[in-house]
Order: C-alpha cells, then sequence, then structure tokens
C-alpha cells in the first residue's frame, strides 16, 4: 500500500475510516483506515509498520530535526523494534553525507551517524541533484551512500507502510 507526506493543516490529528481524504481542495483516496498527524508529518496506511522511508530535507548543524531523523532512524532498525528504514537525503541534507567531517567535540558526526545505520542495514540515498548543486560530487560522499533521484523515493514511498519526513 502507498503512502503519501501531506504538510497541510499542521497542528491537528483525524482518525479517517471512509475512502476520501480532503486537504487543501485536493482529493486522495485512501483504501484503508488511516491515521494522519499533521504535527509530525507522517501518514500510515493501515497495517504492520514493516518498512518506513525517512525523508530529511533539514540542513546538518543548523537545528536538530537531521539528529532527530537519525536517531530515530537507529531506534527502529534496533534488535528491540525490527523496522526496515530507508533514509533520502534531500536539499540540504545532502550535505550529512559529505566526507570527511570534523566537527567540534560534543557535536555529532553525521558522517559517522550515517555509517553506523549503512552498516545496519538502512539504505541512505542522496539526492543527485540536490548534491551537484551544492558542489558536491559522488567521490565526495561518504561510503554506503548511493546517488538518487526523485523518482527512487517515489518508489521507496509507494512500497513503504509509512513515512516521515524531517
Amino acid at each position: 500500500m502507498g503512502v503519501a507526506i501531506f504538510e497541510a493543516l499542521r497542528g491537528s490529528t483525524q482518525e479517517l475510516g471512509s475512502d476520501q481524504l480532503i486537504t487543501k481542495n485536493r482529493s486522495w483516496n485512501i483504501t484503508s483506515a488511516t491515521k494522519i498527524s499533521w504535527k509530525s508529518r507522517i501518514i500510515r496506511l493501515g497495517g504492520n509498520l514493516e518498512t518506513l522511508t525517512i525523508v530529511i530535507n533539514a540542513a546538518p548543524y543548523g537545528d536538530e530535526r537531521l539528529y532527530n531523523a537519525l536517531r530515530l532512524a537507529t531506534a527502529l532498525v534496533s534488535a528491540a523494534v525490527g523496522v526496515k528504514v530507508n533514509v533520502f537525503l534531500l536539499g540540504d541534507a545532502v550535505v550529512a553525507a559529505k566526507k570527511g567531517q570534523k566537527t567540534p567535540e560534543g557535536y555529532p558526526n553525521f558522517e559517522e551517524i550515517l555509517w553506523e545505520l549503512i552498516k545496519k542495514g538502512v539504505e541512505v540515498v542522496a539526492c543527485s541533484t540536490c548534491a551537484s548543486a551544492r558542489g558536491l560530487s559522488y567521490e565526495d560522499i561518504i561510503e554506503g551512500v548511493q546517488n538518487g533521484t526523485v523518482m527512487q523515493l517515489a518508489h521507496w514511498l509507494k512500497e513503504s507502510q509509512g513515512a516521515l519526513s524531517f
């Protein structure tokens, strides 16, 4: 079953049992009971959560969104939870995958965090268009992070039972 990410009507939560959802003058067909939490930007379409796609737009070291997204990914792939996680880096978030980061003591090093997630089986993809726009080539990106496109993200979202956007 597919997944959609919405950034409309933040702050409200709705339980829907019908087959129709309307947001900002657009209708979406929903095929099972859906819980929508606009605050966290997650939509879950029925069933058990086996695969979650996390879309990250937040710049590294600007605020804590990227850090919190990766902390959540780490918890989800733990043996205690056991969810398959895909991480797609968009926009400024692609810089988190840059090789050779030297962070001050006490700050998270996203190169190391991403590498640990990759070793645990998380698929991490950096948008190649976004990386190129920031002067990053494939050689600048840490080992294990794949170049990708929004089409790949679309396929992940179609195959996932849930999605989060940070």
